[in-house]
């Protein structure tokens, strides 16, 4: 998928233990990179995401997916 994701990496969560009241208890979190909406559109279905998907979900107790535009304030597109 090099056409489609720019850059992607992965962490686990530092604070999984102190700060287990605001953290949901997440411990490890993957960050994919896209040009925009249009490359996520396109990498949703792509089937090397499918296959991955495929692979870790045994591994994967909760996820949470968050989707948004680098650099872009939320605060000015919502009705808040």
């Amino acid at each position: 998928m090099p056409d489609i994701v720019i850059d992607w990496y992965w962490s686990r969560n530092l604070t999984l233990d102190s700060r287990s009241d605001v953290n949901q208890g997440f411990s490890h979190l993957v960050v994919v990179k896209l040009k925009d909406t249009k490359h996520l559109e396109q990498y949703l279905p792509h089937p090397e995401h499918i296959k991955l998907k495929e692979l870790q979900g045994p591994l994967i107790e909760k996820i949470m997916v968050l989707d948004w535009i680098e650099g872009e304030n939320s605060m000015e597109n919502t009705s808040m």
